[in-house]
């Protein structure tokens, strides 16, 4: 059957004329034209009369029932918050989605604050930054204070005080008393005598209808006596009351104010009361309070320091999800630094890229020198060298340092480059002449002589300032150490083992790990104990501990050694000692697996493996430990946790003494002059024997006196059997057996 649209085609192919219609086959045909025509009009009526009930009796929405749709999405929302503070969870924050799609402002803005806070929804600070900029350009008033906030404290953007407070303007219009609350709290801090007194107005206005915030923000000034009349003691009553009646920000104010007594007089430290009003107002989800806390201590855990960094650290995570750009940069190198974190280069660049995305300074600072180094992200010093010129345009020191470094790195030794450099670091000094990192890398170049002509005063000079500021890189640390190395070998200057000594604890009390192992070092040195003025003790031992926390290897491997050997004021603990070693070898430090192969061998703190053994000293061996490779050398020569191959255990002797190793040359030197299973070669088995004894070892001195003696088919040379015994009488040492190792 044609459709309607070909019928009506085919039709209109048929002539109609007066005529046809008296004939048979016209008038058959015309009926047919007629009953098909009126199919037709009838067909057309029907379809019209269904478009009609489509249109009138189907709902279809309007602007105004799609956000009354919006609106019951967000209630809906709203209903499944629970928890204090409230949270949507993911069932919420999906309806939010809906509602913030259907153009529900209220949801967008709320959208937003799920994405920052992870509450049901993956944390995404730029997409909910881009989302508060929607809302708040769609008019609503929260999203334009939050967003105006974030930009005028530069709180995951750059500072834009004229941007932000154009919003917070914005936000007032709406008459909203957190709105009203947050401008007056902005322009009250202004230097401008206009501004700072249309604030407290603003403030008086809302704290006059019950806003506890703007009243306790009133005590705050009043306690200053800047734009209101001084009053301590009123102003401290207003903001106690209020932080009673569970307001967060005068709960951050108490906390605040408890902490300038603290600084005015550091007997009064109220440490716990100031915490708890601080934990008070995080609770809430104030982020001021969120970002107080990362940088206080527990009291709770005043004799847990381990415990107490933890807490810091997770209050510090919070804070940078907030967007609190210092925070990110804080995480970052806390994955660089530690300690108590692995360390993990690649999340430490993906933080301070964050960071450096949002403006932060240090962000982009720390960052460029990062990419500098190629440590955790490939080098790239055409990006750093862009990211350390943004940082110079707003005239801030760590960019010129940073860029001396890049400048550095291109040189290749060329000196009109070096000299570029230094007068980038000389820049940052001015800038900044506590600056540490300015300092550190200037002092290097007047050190060595790269850039500008070598002067130690100068060098020193600068080690100084560096070491007196602060880097968040630790490069005051690090200046402290490497002038302490100038102060103990006598770099150029008369050498001081009492400033040397002085510097390493310096460095040491910011956990720089290679200051607190060398500070363990002279401890033990006895010459150098008279003029340090002190024995080593128990006391002495917290160096080597920390340096060991710390992750310093030589350290790990040093404390695992005197655990086992029972002295150095460390008690004998095997299983101690073994915890430490796995540490360093995990590190691939080819000394601490020699030793943990040697536990297993007798069976120091874990039952007694002479396979697992074999294993460790191998790998030990493998990474060029002259002490692994002569055991392996004895492992392959008597079949002690591997199949016996003299052959083998030989190549490894001899790769020991070629590294000079005393042991090495013996045991080589014993086997090619004894024989026994081994084949014997008198000429080089004498050659090496004598280079071991010649470093007093006993073993090989005795084996010596034998070949001179006659023993082993040697020619008697009683000439040279007389000296060896009298360098064994002068060693003091009794005849040893020459017996196979």
């Amino acid at each position: 059957m044609k459709d309607w649209e070909s019928l009506s085609s085919h039709w209109k192919e048929v002539p109609v004329s007066p005529l046809s219609q008296h004939r048979p086959d016209a008038w058959a045909k015309s009926n047919v034209n007629r009953y098909l025509g009126w199919m037709g009009v009838l067909g057309g009526m029907v379809f019209i009369a269904a478009l009609l009930a489509y249109f009138v009796l189907t709902p279809h929405p309007n602007p105004v029932t799609a956000v009354n749709d919006a609106s019951t999405l967000y209630s809906q929302a709203q209903a499944l918050r629970l928890g204090k503070p409230l949270r949507y969870g993911q069932a919420g924050a999906l309806l939010l989605q809906q509602a913030s799609k259907a153009g529900d402002l209220e949801a967008m803005t709320d959208l937003a604050l799920c994405q920052i806070r992870e509450d049901g929804l993956p944390w995404d600070i730029v997409a909910a930054m881009g989302t508060m900029r929607r809302a708040a350009e769609a008019g609503h008033w929260r999203a334009q204070m939050i967003y105006g906030e974030y930009q005028y404290y530069g709180i995951a953007m750059d500072v834009n005080s004229v941007a932000g407070l154009h919003w917070l303007e914005k936000a007032a219009e709406s008459g909203k008393s957190q709105a009203l609350f947050t401008l007056g709290s902005v322009l009250v801090r202004s230097e401008e005598k206009d501004s700072a007194a249309r604030g407290i107005k603003l403030l008086q206005q809302v704290a006059a209808a019950g806003f506890l915030s703007a009243r306790a923000e009133l005590g705050y000034w009043y306690i200053r006596g800047e734009n209101l009349p001084k009053d301590e003691e009123g102003g401290l009553k207003m903001i106690r009351e209020c932080a009673l009646a569970g307001d967060a920000y005068a709960q951050l104010k108490l906390c605040e104010y408890l902490g300038s007594l603290a600084v005015k007089n550091p007997e009064e430290l109220h440490s716990s009361e100031r915490y708890e009003w601080a934990f008070k107002a995080a609770q809430q989800d104030l982020g001021a309070a969120i970002w107080e806390l990362a940088y206080m201590d527990n009291p709770a855990h005043a004799h847990s320091p381990a415990e107490a960094q933890s807490e810091r650290r997770m209050w510090m995570r919070r804070a940078g999800r907030l967007g609190f750009t210092p925070c990110m940069v804080e995480i970052g190198l806390d994955h660089l630094r530690g300690p108590g974190v692995i360390p993990n280069a690649e999340e430490a660049v993906r933080w301070l890229r964050l960071a450096s995305d949002f403006g932060d300074l240090q962000g982009q600072t720390y960052l460029a020198l990062l990419l500098i180094s190629g440590e955790g992200v490939p080098q790239d010093l055409e990006e750093a060298r862009k990211l350390c010129q943004a940082v110079m345009s707003r005239e801030h020191a760590g960019g010129y340092a940073a860029m001396g470094k890049v400048l550095a790195a291109e040189s290749k030794g060329n000196p009109t480059i070096l000299a570029e450099a230094v007068q980038h670091y000389r820049r940052a000094v001015e800038l900044d002449e506590r600056d540490p990192d300015g300092c550190l890398y200037l002092a290097r170049c007047l050190r060595y002589g790269h850039g500008v002509s070598k002067n130690v005063t100068a060098a020193v000079e600068n080690y100084i300032k560096a070491a007196n500021g602060f880097s968040q890189l630790g490069n005051h640390a690090e200046a402290s150490y490497e002038l302490g190395q100038m102060y103990e070998f006598g770099e150029s200057m008369p050498r001081d083992i009492a400033k040397a000594y002085a510097s390493y604890q310096q460095a040491s009390w910011s956990d720089h790990a290679p200051a607190c192992f060398r500070l363990w070092q002279l401890d033990m040195e006895e010459n150098h104990r008279e003029e340090l003025g002190f024995i080593a003790t128990e006391e002495s031992s917290k160096y080597l501990r920390q340096s060991a926390a710390l992750g310093y290897i030589p350290a790990q491997t040093r404390l695992g050694k005197a655990h086992l050997e029972d002295r150095l004021t460390f008690a004998q603990d095997p299983q101690e000692a073994l915890h430490w070693l796995r540490r360093a070898a995990e590190k691939k430090d080819p000394e601490a697996m020699h030793y943990i192969g040697l536990c297993y061998g007798h069976g120091l703190g874990v039952k007694k493996n002479l396979e697992t053994a074999a294993t460790w000293t191998k790998a030990a061996a493998e990474l060029g430990w002259a002490e692994a490779q002569c055991q392996l050398g004895n492992c392959y020569m008597k079949g002690a946790g591997t199949p016996k191959n003299l052959t083998e255990g030989m190549r490894w002797f001899k790769k020991a003494a070629d590294q000079g190793s005393v042991e090495g040359n013996y045991s080589l030197g014993m086997y090619l002059v004894k024989g026994s299973d081994s084949p014997t070669d008198m000429k080089y088995g004498l050659q090496h024997l004598l280079t071991a004894a010649q470093a007093d070892h006993p073993a090989a001195i005795a084996l010596l006196i034998e070949c001179y003696s006659g023993q082993h088919g040697y020619v008697p040379d009683e000439t040279q059997r007389l000296n060896w015994v009298a360098r064994a009488a002068a060693l003091q040492s009794k005849p040893v057996s020459s017996d196979s190792p």
